[in-house]
């Protein structure tokens, strides 16, 4: 006699809340890995988020602790389409002086391509609030 065949299980069949509840699954996915990146390059994108560059800046040495100058930024071409922060000058009649190099903390973007052509017309669409601290430079971005 033939051993007894045993009918395989039956398996249930999906049925719409589990797809909904795959779907809002991947929907909580998607928001925990999304929403983070989407903030920070919305944060980054506004001038929220602080960037350290070592430049070179250039300043009489009558700037005292605590004082704010008006900079304009001279950028430099890195490739044909990207431009880059590549010196200050604190005011922008400070041609001249000895430039120190100095890693200073920006709040704004200090590679701007959407700027270099408009800075090549005008050199004032560069410009930056720098604030001298007792060892080092804060300069937020004013355009």
């Amino acid at each position: 006699m033939p051993p007894p065949t045993i009918p395989p299980p039956k398996l249930p069949q999906p049925t719409g809340k589990d797809t909904a509840a795959g779907l809002g699954c991947l929907l909580i996915l998607v928001m925990i890995v999304g929403l983070p990146i989407w903030a920070y390059n919305w944060l980054n994108d506004n001038d929220w988020i602080p960037h350290s560059e070592t430049i070179d800046i250039h300043f009489k040495g009558d700037w005292l602790q605590g004082e704010s100058r008006t900079c304009s930024g001279v950028l430099a071409a890195q490739t044909n389409l990207s431009w880059k922060l590549a010196d200050l000058y604190c005011p922008e009649t400070a041609d001249g002086t000895t430039p120190h190099t100095i890693s200073i903390k920006f709040f704004g973007k200090t590679d701007r391509p959407g700027v270099a052509y408009a800075y090549i017309l005008d050199p004032t669409k560069n410009q930056w609030r720098c604030v001298r601290t007792a060892d080092s430079f804060t300069c937020y971005a004013l355009n």
